[in-house]
């Protein structure tokens, strides 16, 4: 089953990748939606995926009114969350990671389909195409744990979520994505 979520010209869908969902987002211009950043997913055998692990999803749309998507899944080493809302012209994530022991690699990670460039460690900026507009996915949390970009030696786009000193712990981390015309 595919899932996917919309606001304004900008849209999240998820698609079946082996025993997981990834997702991209897309720019949605007339009748076309143009991919701009995919998911980068891990696989069973790994520890510490590159992304969150997403295996069910759950439309809650209905029941609050505006769109909102819930996803939970498993890795070897942490159990993970993740929620997908719609706030105003905003699309927001909302992962979480359940770690027993401080993770290896931890954060959300997306192969960019666009021009991508940063314009802060904590802003990533996407041009889309076909369009002046600007995507901006920016970190969001207080200064002193927002997560931060970083480009991986393949030229993905890693969100680094601030990792406490103490496990078991909950680690979440932020984003959001909107359109700057």
């Amino acid at each position: 089953m595919s899932y996917q979520l919309r606001s304004g010209e900008l849209m999240v869908r998820f698609y079946g990748a082996e025993d997981r969902m990834g997702h991209e987002l897309c720019w949605v211009g007339g009748e076309r939606a143009v991919a701009l950043l995919r998911s980068v997913e891990g696989n069973a055998r790994q520890p510490w995926p590159p992304s969150p692990v997403i295996q069910h999803v759950v439309d809650h749309t209905a029941a609050r009114g505006q769109g909102l998507l819930l996803g939970v899944g498993m890795a070897p080493s942490a159990h993970f969350s993740l929620a997908l809302s719609v706030q105003g012209r905003t699309l927001r994530w909302e992962p979480a990671a359940r770690c027993n022991a401080r993770p290896q690699k931890l954060g959300s990670c997306y192969q960019a389909l666009v021009n991508a460039w940063l314009e802060s460690p904590a802003c990533l900026c996407l041009q889309a195409p076909e369009s002046q507009c600007l995507i901006r996915i920016q970190a969001t949390a207080p200064e002193n744990s927002r997560p931060q970009f970083q480009q991986t030696k393949t030229g993905h786009w890693h969100l680094v979520p601030a990792v406490p000193e103490e496990f078991p712990a909950t680690v979440t981390w932020t984003y959001q994505a909107s359109v700057q015309s």
